[in-house]
């Protein structure tokens, strides 16, 4: 399987991360749209984007209070590339979150795939988690 890399998000990234939220959501943030969070994503740099052969495929934020956001487009989807981006997250001495709706099976698995557990749930999501 080919590697991706991750780099930070930059000003220039803003309408591939449009593209990503609005098609290539795993998990979603509600109620936000990505530009009320971006400037701060950059300020922080809490964001990164995945690319593929210099090719952009995905993106992977945090959020306030360490909550994970992860997008894949479609098409690089079920191939590996989602638990690289989770295994590449480059943050240290952390503990990440992930609140995942209990419907996406498929979100679920890629998140126990790359060492996330369960912490909690409700009717309608499972709260995972990961000490990185």
């Amino acid at each position: 399987m080919a590697n991706i890399i991750l780099r930070n998000i930059t000003q220039e990234d803003f309408s591939k991360i449009c593209i990503f939220y609005s098609q290539a959501h795993i998990t979603p943030v509600e109620d936000q749209e990505p530009s009320i969070n971006f400037e701060k994503i950059i300020k922080k740099k809490c964001g990164w984007v995945a690319e593929l052969d210099g090719n952009p495929i995905g993106c992977i934020c945090l959020y306030d209070k360490n909550w994970i956001h992860i997008s894949v487009l479609p098409e690089y989807r079920l191939k590996g590339f989602g638990k690289q981006m989770l295994e590449k997250l480059p943050v240290k001495d952390m503990t990440v979150w992930a609140k995942i709706p209990n419907s996406n099976v498929a979100a679920i698995k890629l998140f126990q795939s790359a060492d996330y557990t369960d912490y909690d749930f409700t009717r309608d999501y499972v709260i995972m988690q990961r000490k990185y």
